[in-house]
């Protein structure tokens, strides 16, 4: 019986340690790019830019009324304790915050901090030219961002 016992939870060791596949930064290479948000208000627009540098993903969102600059925050990919994030330095907050990728794809990814207020959960696809974003609290309250590339 202990044998028996042993051996499964070996077997169960073995599958999860496979399933927790390490990311590589290189992975996220797809992302690289000036993005422009679709469907703002007149007079006020958004980017992101990400660039690959250094085995180091960077990334900015700006927000802007007119020309005047309205929101900064900076934004990455990170290896850190052997796990990937997505990171945000947004201002006002004492520290980034860090969202751990929990799924990738070859044009998309999710991000989760279940200890952060909102979001929660952060989601990246690139679909036919469109970079989609989705905020979200894990559950229904969801904002969604629509970006082309510039």
């Amino acid at each position: 019986m202990k044998t028996s016992i042993t051996i499964f939870l070996l077997l169960m060791s073995l599958t999860i340690q496979a399933q927790q596949k390490p990311y590589s930064i290189q992975e996220f290479t797809w992302l690289e790019d000036n993005w422009e948000r679709q469907g703002m208000k007149e007079g006020t627009s958004a980017m992101e830019y990400w660039l690959f540098e250094n085995n180091q993903i960077q990334g900015k969102g700006l927000s802007f009324q007119g020309t005047d600059t309205t929101f900064v925050e900076g934004l990455s990919i990170q290896l850190k304790d052997n796990k990937v994030y997505y990171v945000a330095d947004v201002p006002g907050n004492d520290a980034p915050t860090y969202f751990e990728i929990t799924s990738l794809s070859k044009t998309g990814f999710v991000s989760e901090n279940s200890q952060h207020d909102f979001p929660k959960r952060i989601e990246y696809k690139l679909e036919l030219g469109t970079l989609k974003v989705v905020i979200s609290d894990g559950a229904a309250n969801k904002i969604f961002f629509n970006f082309k590339r510039k």
